[in-house]
């Protein structure tokens, strides 16, 4: 499902590099639990996996493809959700959000409304489908940025501290949505610095220091 291989990166400026000969397979159905201090490099790991920025050696491979070679195919094939509160616009609806990002994601037309209705029914979204995003709440927004990461179905999913603004409520319905794509064949890499991990449901915890990767 997703192969990195001998990756490497620096920032200008920087003597050491933030990424050393990073080596990691993951397999269809697996979940992996990145952690490691803040600053250390999870975020930008996470980047090059999906083709944002490229790495300075070594390559990844996603589902047998190359970023470069398939774009559009290899970007399909992930769903990335990134740390913070960012990708939503204040004046649309969670609803809007969905279909707006169905179109980005290039779900075909005939799929859209079901993808959309089955999203707001997973992620617990029925009461907050119609309402813009400056009238929710942190915790309610998270659940829309996730909602959009799993919405066209990718076969890698990559979360950035998802657990951010969640209550417990919220973090179940995450946890269901990560085991469900783990049902399904889909893999899933978890990244957080601290101890909100994904509890039973990995199958190994990885640790970033010093550029390197270790198992933990």
């Amino acid at each position: 499902m997703l192969l990195i291989s001998s990756v490497t990166k620096r920032w200008p400026r920087q003597a050491q590099p933030v990424l050393r000969d990073i080596d990691l397979q993951l397999r269809a159905g697996e979940l992996v639990w990145l952690t490691g201090e803040n600053g250390v490099g999870k975020t930008t790991l996470l980047r090059i996996v999906a083709g944002i920025i490229a790495p300075d050696t070594g390559g990844v491979r996603v589902c047998g493809l190359d970023a470069h070679g398939s774009r559009r195919a290899y970007q399909q094939s992930i769903g990335l959700l990134t740390a913070g509160n960012s990708g939503l616009y204040a004046r649309m609806t969670a609803r809007q959000h969905l279909d707006y990002w169905a179109r980005l994601a290039l779900v075909a037309r005939d799929q859209r409304s079901e993808r959309i209705e089955r999203s707001i029914e997973r992620f617990a979204l029925g009461g907050l489908a119609d309402r813009r995003m400056d009238r929710m709440s942190m915790g309610q927004r998270q659940r829309v940025r996730i909602a959009m990461t799993f919405l066209h179905r990718p076969a890698l999913i990559l979360l950035d501290e998802p657990s951010n603004s969640l209550d417990d409520d919220g973090r179940k319905v995450l946890l269901g949505a990560v085991e469900e794509h783990q049902g399904t064949g889909g893999s899933t890499v978890w990244c957080s610095p601290g101890g909100d991990g994904p509890d039973t449901l990995v199958a190994r915890k990885l640790r970033l220091a010093s550029a390197e990767l270790h198992e933990s």
